[in-house]
């Protein structure tokens, strides 16, 4: 989980800086592969890696850390207001929810 978050960012941080994947690999001295599956949380990550990731982008190191953490309390914040919408429905509207979801599900 914490691997996807941080590739998460590292992918919003490269584009946000217009800098191409081949590029940045060849910058942090990694292979573009590699570099893909840290941007989709599919390899592990050292903070080296992300030290080396934020001096190429002259980013604070708390300041990366603040990034992710700020987005993870974003997401849980989401979450909350969506159970406490969901505790307040009735029994009915609960059920035509779920419907409404199971939906949504089966058309992507």
């Amino acid at each position: 989980m914490i691997n996807k978050r941080v590739g998460e960012l590292i992918r919003k941080i490269r584009k946000d800086h217009k800098v191409s994947m081949t590029d940045l690999a060849l910058a942090l001295e990694t292979t573009q592969p590699r570099l893909s599956r840290v941007e989709t949380g599919e390899q592990d990550i050292s903070i080296r890696f992300i030290e080396q990731f934020c001096d190429y982008f002259d980013i604070p190191l708390d300041e990366f850390f603040k990034q992710l953490s700020e987005s993870y309390e974003e997401e849980h914040l989401i979450e909350s207001q969506l159970m406490n919408r969901i505790h307040s429905l009735s029994e009915k509207q609960k059920i035509n929810l779920f419907a409404f979801l199971n939906s949504l599900k089966e058309e992507a």
